[in-house]
């Protein structure tokens, strides 16, 4: 296996992205990889700097080759810019660039990366020619990245592995399909035209490929479910407490939450139902946090921001709560949803609350491996329900209790082992 390489392509990458969920799998399937023993190479778009997640040291020893790119140049400095607090004055200005976004997005297929993707792929063909390289893996979203590994594979036909990895769905879920039905027409040709070419199909969640055997063709003779997962690697030094020793019952939620329309954590109906709530609870967020002042005012400091803090601070930190939220709002796509959070919370050992629609895939995982709570985020009763069994049971000492080492299914290595049958 020594000697082995393999080009992982990706445009969102670290520190160039403005979510370490959004960047969590490539980077560590790639570290996985490095310590099989096969020489990787990441192929990544670059913008203006985000942040490393505290990952700057071992991005630092990773073959990454950044292309500059016009697109990821305009998003990064634009979430740069909201994460500054803008004058009232430009809220117009930023209304109106968004209208022009979402149409220029419309129009385009599958997604503004169609108009800058060249670059990557003669990048592409350069490492694979001047390093032999077998094994192409390219991850989405977004999906017009999956452009470059199908022009890779029209160049170099049988002398690469193609393989396609998809994060999320493309065409067989409404959020990244187009209203128009004739632009819809052709970004799923263009689809069934990628998944036709690649000699492996790997996604992240069970759904996602019985929605694409049911509007396309089956595929399932190609294809590997490779969920995300913990990294059991980790040295967790805090000392996991089960017993009710926190004087509130206090939940934690580990990301970005955004209180606007179109968030997928939006905590807007959360919080209306908490401040109904007359327990002590409290309610811990840690990651970039944008709400309205006004629900902590109101709340009476049952809610509380904590700000950024690496990823393996995270870590840590979970342990110190009672229970860990998963929060996602969206119900479009739902059905496929297990965010990385999931298997992380899991390595804390602590109770999962999944707080979303009801069809969200992480919550059937919660509910089917008896790892915590699920609430309904559009039942207002639901939430009160749930909560007050929640803290009942933190009250008694009898929230949930598992081990990891129960779990080893979800653990990164399990999951990326599988990959190591389809690479040549």
């Amino acid at each position: 296996m020594r000697g082995k390489k393999i080009l992982i392509i990706a445009r969102d990458f670290i520190p160039y992205y403005h979510s370490l969920g959004g960047v969590l799998r490539v980077f560590k399937m790639a570290k996985f990889f490095d310590a099989q023993g096969f020489e990787v190479f990441i192929l990544a778009a670059k913008g203006e700097e985000i942040s490393y997640f505290g990952y700057q040291k071992a991005i630092k020893n990773l073959n990454v080759n950044y292309i500059p790119d016009m697109l990821q140049y305009y998003n990064t400095r634009k979430y740069n810019q909201e994460k500054k607090k803008l004058d009232p004055s430009m809220i117009s200005k930023t209304s109106l660039a968004r209208k022009v976004k979402g149409f220029l997005i419309e129009l385009s297929i599958p997604d503004l990366g169609i108009y800058f993707f060249q670059k990557f792929v003669r990048e592409g063909i350069r490492i694979i020619e001047e390093y032999s390289i077998r094994n192409v893996i390219v991850s989405s979203p977004p999906h017009s990245t999956q452009l470059i590994g199908f022009k890779l594979k029209k160049r170099f036909q049988d002398r690469i592995n193609l393989i396609v990895d998809y994060r999320d769905s493309w065409n067989t879920t409404g959020i990244f399909q187009k209203r128009c039905s004739i632009f819809k027409g052709f970004s799923e040709r263009l689809e069934k035209r990628i998944l036709k070419v690649s000699d492996h199909f790997v996604y992240h969640s069970p759904p996602v490929l019985n929605k694409i055997n049911s509007k396309f063709v089956d595929i399932t003779h190609k294809s590997l479910l490779v969920m995300n997962g913990f990294d059991s690697s980790i040295k967790l030094t805090a000392q996991r407490i089960f017993a009710n020793n926190n004087e509130y019952l206090t939940i934690g939620h580990f990301g970005a939450i955004h209180e606007k329309a179109n968030s997928f954590r939006n905590p807007k109906l959360l919080f209306e139902a908490l401040l109904k709530l007359n327990q002590k609870i409290k309610v811990v967020f840690y990651g970039t946090t944008r709400i309205n002042e006004i629900w902590q005012k109101r709340s009476k400091d049952m809610i509380e921001i904590k700000g950024t803090v690496s990823h393996e601070a995270a870590v840590q930190l979970m342990q110190e709560m009672d229970v860990l939220m998963l929060l996602h709002s969206e119900r479009e796509g739902a059905d496929e949803v297990i965010p990385a959070k999931l298997f992380e919370y899991i390595l804390a050992e602590k109770p999962i609350l999944v707080v979303g629609p009801e069809n969200m895939e992480a919550a059937r995982i919660v509910r089917n491996n008896g790892l915590g709570y699920t609430i309904n985020l559009y039942d207002e009763d639901d939430i009160l329900d749930k909560m007050n069994t929640i803290h009942d049971e933190w009250g008694r000492a009898a929230l949930p209790r598992y081990k990891w080492q129960d779990f080893r299914k979800f653990s990164r290595d399990y999951q990326y082992s599988k990959l190591l049958g389809i690479l040549e």
